[in-house]
């Protein structure tokens, strides 16, 4: 077993910053998609702060108090709804790398579903955003 510690792991993250933008490749995403279905991401109309809808259902809501910025709310959004394929994925790379010959499977499982975490956030409208009772956009 490889020599590995917690700053050589620390490293190899810092590392991977130089390897963006990572390929999202969909079927591997998919692949690592749990059963019961995909989570998503959404800015409901009116809404303060984007929420995560497992199905039909809204399992979580990000930042409902306005407490952080956009960015990181986003962020956050983002790798909740990205938990289960994370998981998944992880769980698959410790199987795969059993076998020497799933090295490139695995650094493109790990890329694709770094590349799902990253995806944009989809965006919170602004009061200014909406139309007037006119129905001109302000």
């Amino acid at each position: 077993m490889a020599d590995l510690n917690a700053g050589t792991v620390r490293e190899a993250f810092y590392a991977a910053q130089s390897h963006r933008p990572y390929k999202l490749n969909p079927d591997l995403v998919k692949a690592a998609t749990p059963p019961g279905g995909d989570w998503h991401a959404v800015a409901l109309p009116g809404a303060i702060c984007r929420s995560v809808i497992w199905g039909k259902i809204e399992v979580a809501h990000m930042n409902p108090r306005g407490d952080l910025d956009d960015a990181t709310e986003a962020d956050i959004t983002m790798a909740a709804r990205a938990l289960p394929v994370m998981d998944a994925a992880l769980r698959a790379i410790i199987v795969l790398s059993e076998k020497p010959e799933n090295g490139a499977l695995i650094r493109e499982l790990a890329a694709s579903v770094i590349a799902y975490v990253e995806m944009p956030a989809p965006r919170i409208s602004e009061p200014d955003d909406e139309e007037d009772e006119n129905g001109d956009e302000s």
